[in-house]
């Protein structure tokens, strides 16, 4: 937003209101031929040349160097994506000149979607962005007024397209600016050629009564010219009539009814300062009746653009309500060039402060210089922070085009996947579905959503090693066991295990024991010392020596076997925790598949075993 008295404290002692384009930046008028354009009225035509002309004379008051303008009037002259003569690139143009052109062209030429307000709001802070500072802004708007008023010199298929950019695009850009003279012959010329059937049939409407409404305006005019000279007031007083647009817009809220517009014409009463601005007022609410409820004072809470001025509307002796608008010359510089008033004077350009000033509060007015616009070859227009990467625009349009991104082509042509992105850069993201984030991604994307999605896929593919890894040692400690891993999962009793005495669901244990917090070995405790295993159930007694002798071996290599007490013949079997081996102190536990485990006395595992079911066990050499 404007600082509302940034033209008043700061600039009004070098602000001439008198003839706005009769100064220009430049120490000195500058020609054509200065420019290097060595054009004649035999190359363009008349008329066409007197055109250039005077767009060279607008364009003078707003750019900054001779390179501007000389890009500025290039890009009036060769809009198209054509080449240029190399002479004119190579002899003609200034040093920066060509390359502020290209700059201009490339915003010129955009394609973008119009179909919905998000589209065209995104449009405007990409051109918006593009541009940059206030020069460049205002050199293209001008541009594309004077384009758009020759408009019968267009292509039959571009001028839709033109009028559809002017309105929704430019002349709400122009309104950003305040330059409201310039947004309101983009909507008049582009309301002409969208809609030429209602633009002739309003137009005769409004010629109708042009007479009265002209009298009326002189009448009131010389009356309050009378009154303020008397008051000894400095004062400037004109009429101003509704534009077609702006009378369009209004019979949509009055169902066409054209009786009921009562504010086609305005008076404008210009003063020295603020003060007189009030008394004036005071002296024009004592000579005609007001109406309380569309009286604005904008000089007190001026609008976020900066735009100050008094509004009130009276009634005349014959009926007819007639907005009046209040302000300093200085609010009218504000009121009709926007940010631009300070610049546009007599001695401004001298002042470095006075541009510094203006390009801040070009960049104040929003956020939009903070972001990156690209485009999607379609024309839809993301938002990205700066130094966004086509990693970011792929997660901004969808998380799988983010996660298998492999390429992108930037312009049509390759290029990295790092690759800062710029305003106006048309991306096309290439997938593969081989394709898979990785942590250096992390060290150049810019967005939330791009840096938490990438974190989650690597985070995800991590629990996925870590519950092979874990799922792997715990089916071999199973086996080892006599137990059935994969039964015993679709049985959920290793679910419900888990949740009872961790809280926690099978998944997530394997994760704990894939990372390391968790050894396999308590799991797999719950279930072969399980303490509620019945110790009533039979132990496997071989029906013959040969078949003992065999599982002794088989569970027990070397010339060892355990015996156990009480028992002539049994099944036994080592434990994997503490691995036995003869000589230990042995004691032995009725497992749940019914054969006796073996552990080591001093086993950690063997502490927590229920004593009715253990068993005294020694070593026996075989004979």
């Amino acid at each position: 937003m404007i600082e509302p008295n940034l033209i008043q404290t700061k600039y009004s002692e070098v602000l001439n209101p008198s003839n706005f384009w009769e100064t220009r930046p430049f120490a000195e008028p500058v020609a054509l031929s200065e420019l290097g354009f060595l054009l004649t009225s035999e190359q363009l035509g008349s008329d066409r040349l007197n055109h250039l002309n005077n767009l060279m004379n607008r364009l003078s008051q707003v750019c900054q160097t001779s390179d501007e303008l000389q890009a500025g009037l290039l890009l009036y002259l060769y809009p198209s994506y054509t080449d240029l003569p190399d002479r004119m690139t190579q002899q003609l143009c200034h040093p920066n000149a060509y390359e502020i052109f290209l700059r201009l062209r490339q915003i010129d030429g955009l394609s973008f979607k119009m179909e919905t307000e998000k589209h065209l709001i995104r449009a405007r802070d990409l051109i918006y962005a593009m541009c940059g500072n206030f020069s460049l802004m205002m050199a293209l708007l001008l541009i594309r007024l004077h384009r758009i008023q020759q408009f019968e010199d267009l292509p039959e298929s571009h001028l839709d397209l033109v009028a559809k950019q002017s309105l929704h695009v430019y002349a709400p850009l122009a309104n950003r600016l305040g330059t409201f003279w310039i947004k309101a012959e983009l909507e008049d010329h582009a309301f002409q050629i969208l809609e030429p059937d209602q633009y002739y049939q309003l137009k005769k409407l409004v010629a109708k009564k042009r007479n009265e409404r002209s009298a009326l305006v002189e009448s009131m005019s010389r009356q309050i010219r009378q009154t303020l000279r008397k008051a000894g007031l400095s004062h400037q007083v004109y009429g101003r009539y509704k534009r077609f647009y702006s009378i369009h817009e209004k019979l949509q809220k009055v169902d066409q009814q054209f009786e009921r517009i009562q504010d086609l014409i305005a008076l404008r009463i210009l003063l020295d300062d603020v003060a007189d601005c009030y008394a004036a007022l005071s002296y024009i609410h004592e000579q005609w009746p007001h109406n309380e409820d569309r009286f604005k004072d904008y000089i007190t809470q001026p609008k976020p653009n900066g735009y100050q001025s008094l509004h009130t509307t009276v009634t005349t002796l014959g009926g007819d309500d007639v907005e009046i608008q209040i302000r300093t010359h200085e609010m009218h510089a504000v009121a009709e060039f926007g940010i631009a008033a300070h610049w546009l004077y007599k001695e401004t350009h001298r002042c470095s402060a006075v541009k510094a000033d203006l390009n801040r509060s070009f960049k104040k007015l929003d956020q939009t210089l903070q972001c990156v616009y690209p485009m999607t070859p379609q024309g839809d227009i993301l938002e990205l922070p700066k130094g966004a990467s086509p990693v970011d625009f792929a997660y901004h349009i969808h998380t799988d085009i983010g996660n298998q991104i492999s390429g992108v082509k930037i312009n049509n042509n390759i290029s990295k996947i790092d690759t800062q992105l710029e305003n106006g850069d048309c991306v096309e993201i290439l997938t593969s579905s081989r394709q898979n984030p990785t942590n250096e991604w992390l060290n150049f994307v810019k967005t939330h959503k791009a840096r938490n999605k990438i974190r989650q896929f690597i985070n995800l593919q991590k629990r996925e090693e870590f519950r092979r890894e874990a799922w792997s040692v715990l089916e071999k400690d199973f086996r080892q066991a006599g137990l059935n891993l994969n039964r015993m999962v679709r049985e959920n009793r290793l679910e419900n295990e888990c949740q009872q005495r961790k809280s926690q669901s099978f998944e997530h244990v394997l994760n704990c024991i894939g990372q390391g917090s968790l050894r396999s070995q308590e799991i797999l405790q719950w279930f072969v010392d399980a303490p509620n295993e019945p110790a009533a159930l039979p132990i496997i007694q071989p029906k013959n020596e040969k078949t003992l002798s065999s599982i002794q071996k088989h569970f027990i290599p070397g010339k060892f076997h355990v015996g156990v007490e009480g028992l002539e013949e049994a099944a036994t079997f080592l434990a994997g925790c503490c691995k036995p081996v003869p000589g230990d102190e042995i004691i032995g536990y009725i497992s749940r598949n019914r054969m006796i485990k073996i552990h080591r006395k001093n086993c950690e595992s063997a502490s927590h075993l229920e004593n009715d079911q253990l068993l005294a066990v020694n070593w026996i050499e075989f004979a």
